[in-house]
């Protein structure tokens, strides 16, 4: 119809305007165990990913996505990574919740990036264990760097 003129569709509020997610990814590995080590492993390996493609300075700030857990598994541990290091001097800190709750209840075992690293690992959460429909959100806790596209993933050996 001539008559109509095409509109730009707006939305009436952002989550967050300064955390723009762009995708979320579940990958199983029955090869190779992506932790640690490269050995073989009988163990099926899941990986859950939160992926944000900017992220600016502050704390306290969520990535708007939540994954649901497809099966039930053990958490090994968090591994993230940016494009771009967060700078001399800063530090990038994240977490991830499990219904909620956080599976870091100790801070120091969080995964961490520091300096003009590009990346980080967690040590061992205090809460491994993950049931089907299990829901995982991931916390930027301490940003006061400019690190740029960050992954955080979440590595898991199915049960």
């Amino acid at each position: 119809m001539a008559d109509e003129q095409a509109t730009e569709w707006k939305p009436e509020a952002k989550l967050e305007a300064d955390i723009v997610p762009e995708a979320t990814q579940v990958t199983e590995n029955r090869g190779f165990d992506l932790g640690t080590d490269v050995s073989p492993s009988a163990t099926p390996i899941v990986t859950y990913t939160f992926y944000c493609h900017s992220v600016s300075a502050g704390s306290g700030k969520s990535i708007p996505i939540t994954i649901v857990v497809d099966r039930s598994c053990t958490i090994v541990n968090a591994y993230m990574q940016v494009e771009t290091a967060p700078g001399a001097g800063k530090t990038l800190l994240v977490d991830i919740n499990k219904n909620g709750t956080t599976i870091f209840t100790d801070q120091n075992q969080r995964p961490a990036i520091l300096d003009t690293d590009t990346t980080g690992v967690s040590g061992t959460p205090a809460i491994t264990t993950l049931i089907k429909d299990d829901e995982l959100t991931c916390d930027i806790d301490t940003n006061d760097g400019t690190p740029a596209k960050l992954s955080v993933y979440l590595r898991c050996q199915v049960n």
